[in-house]
């Protein structure tokens, strides 16, 4: 597997950074903007950046366990292991990441509306892959 290709808190910060643009400059760029998790606020991203990363992505995500892929998904708490059970990611931040890049690919959805996370475990969502 490709170094770029594993899931890992590195290679998603790489994408991260790059793709993102500071809120001043959202005018210079056709951006895309993706909820957050942990808060409120959201992210913009460079969508032509974004898309050249597509195949990246999509295989970072793909590499998520199985529970993921059912209809209910699973939960964000649960995103730190990959699906050897390795621990790539310990903390929420990163993860975050992740689902704001694949959320604006159309590559993950977020289960539950905001307004219910406060009675969910950890006030964190559900997470599910897209099926296509």
């Amino acid at each position: 597997m490709n170094t770029l290709m594993k899931l890992n808190s590195g290679t998603i910060d790489e994408i991260f950074k790059d793709c993102f643009v500071p809120l001043r400059n959202k005018t210079w760029y056709e951006t895309i903007s993706t909820p957050g998790i942990t808060t409120p606020s959201r992210a913009l991203f460079d969508f032509y950046t974004l898309e050249s990363y597509r195949d990246t992505i999509n295989a970072l995500v793909n590499q998520l366990p199985r529970s993921f892929w059912n209809h209910e998904g699973d939960s964000f708490n649960n995103m730190n292991k990959d699906r050897s059970n390795n621990v790539w990611s310990r903390l929420e931040a990163e993860r975050e990441k992740l689902v704001q890049l694949a959320i604006a690919l159309n590559l993950v959805e977020i289960v539950e509306p905001r307004e219910e996370w406060a009675n969910l475990p950890g006030q964190r969502p559900s997470i599910r892959i897209v099926l296509r």
